[in-house]
């Protein structure tokens, strides 16, 4: 294996990178179009709401002015993806194929992302051991047929992480920090669960910039200007439709609401809310048809659970389990306590035990090294992915899809920890 990394050592790097992406989108190209050849779109589910928002923009155009007649969970939806879905079927009819292709090009750059973020933090070894692994990563390749924002998300939140670093070294950044600036903006419209980055992104720019704060000051100052340039659009379409503030999207107005003195009908984003009687009727076995997740409440009864609300120390450890799970053989009920989670299959524990259970060991080893050597650029990132972790264990609702959009982090930190433990040499960090 060290003689095979020595030699893809050797290959110049914009080969290797070439290589590295074809090889890649061959793989989940191949993997998408043969599961929807055989699938097509039975197993949709999330992504049905993702069409429908797309059909509401073709038939009344970008802005959506007449949201009377858009379901609930429609509406509640930032707009980046459902546009993207409309912009294809407005090319191609409602052709789910160049979507998928898509969906395939993206992910295979997320390995071209690796390479290049490992190489940053630490060396070309652990550049090429994390962007080799990341061709048979299962999580990367497994949401290619489907219509999910995932898919994007894998793609764009590590790519705005890389461009922060290149700025934080460099004196030109100008052209480069407007990209940063359009690429965030277009990210917290794919999520709006990712503005929550946005002071953070400000203040990675301070605090890694290499030259001194005040240069840093500068940049993080030009960032957040231009991000707010570029949400304006929607900002304002949303103060027309919504008759109030909405930043991005209606689930943000738990908070917007109490910012801006305006009564919410909503207690916390994608939280549940069933009455103490509907629970005893659910556990007496009757039918109730106006609750949402139902079926889910009964597919727990099924296996023997009974549901009840979890206290928020409870919900926490639940979700944080849920959301860093490498298995699951057993049935559980997650989040409030009211949404169950069947047994995966052998052949889905194994493939994600093999290709991400696997480096778990050996990420917390990476962890303790990056802090043991300071290395600032490696520890922000440990500070975004214990960010991503408690916003989706403490606030909003938890799935281990919701993690994929730093698992490129974490193979990259699995592998160093693989490099420190194997490598007998000490290799400078190669942070350039």
């Amino acid at each position: 294996m060290i003689n095979i990394i020595s030699r893809l050592e050797s290959i110049r790097t914009k080969k290797y990178v070439i290589y590295l992406f074809f090889i890649s989108l061959f793989i989940r190209l191949s993997y998408g179009l043969i599961y929807f050849s055989i699938f097509k779109s039975s197993n949709f589910d999330d992504d049905w709401t993702y069409v429908d928002y797309a059909h509401k923009f073709l038939e009344q155009g970008i802005f959506i002015p007449d949201i009377s007649q858009i379901k609930e969970l429609t509406l509640s939806l930032p707009p980046a993806f459902p546009s993207i879905i409309a912009f294809n079927f407005l090319i191609f009819g409602e052709n789910y194929l160049p979507l998928i292709i898509i969906n395939a090009i993206l992910s295979a750059f997320v390995s071209v992302l690796i390479f290049y973020i490992a190489r940053f933090l630490f060396n070309n070894k652990v550049a090429i051991m994390a962007s080799l692994w990341s061709l048979i990563y299962v999580y990367f390749i497994r949401w290619v047929p489907f219509l999910l924002k995932e898919n994007w998300l894998q793609f764009v939140f590590p790519l705005v992480v890389l461009i922060l670093f290149y700025i934080s070294k460099e004196k030109k950044y100008f052209p480069k920090i407007i990209l940063l600036s359009f690429i965030f903006a277009f990210l917290i419209h794919l999520d709006e669960r990712y503005f929550v980055y946005y002071p953070v992104i400000a203040l990675g720019l301070i605090y890694l910039d290499s030259n001194n704060i005040k240069a840093g000051l500068k940049k993080a100052s030009i960032f957040i200007l231009l991000v707010f340039v570029f949400m304006i659009p929607w900002l304002v379409r949303n103060y027309i439709v919504f008759k109030k503030p909405v930043i991005i999207s209606e689930r943000t107005a738990v908070f917007t609401d109490k910012i801006f003195g305006y009564e919410t009908k909503n207690t916390a984003p994608m939280e549940i809310q069933i009455s103490n009687e509907t629970l005893d009727s659910i556990r007496r076995g009757q039918n109730i048809y106006d609750i949402t997740l139902q079926n889910e409440l009964n597919r727990g009864i099924k296996y023997g659970l009974i549901p009840y609300r979890y206290s928020p120390l409870k919900k926490a450890f639940v979700d944080f389990k849920e959301f860093w799970r490498p298995f699951r053989f057993s049935p559980m009920f997650v989040s409030e306590g009211f949404r169950s989670e069947e047994p995966w299959s052998l052949k889905h524990n194994m493939s994600i035990m093999l290709t991400y259970g696997i480096l778990l060991p050996f990420f917390f080893i990476g962890l303790f090294f990056v802090i043991k050597e300071k290395n600032k650029y490696a520890m922000f990132i440990i500070f975004i992915m214990l960010i991503h972790t408690l916003i989706h264990t403490t606030v909003l609702l938890s799935q281990y899809r919701y993690r994929i959009p730093i698992d490129a982090f974490v193979i990259i930190f699995s592998f160093y920890g693989i490099f420190k433990l194997f490598n007998k040499k000490v290799t400078p960090v190669e942070n350039k």
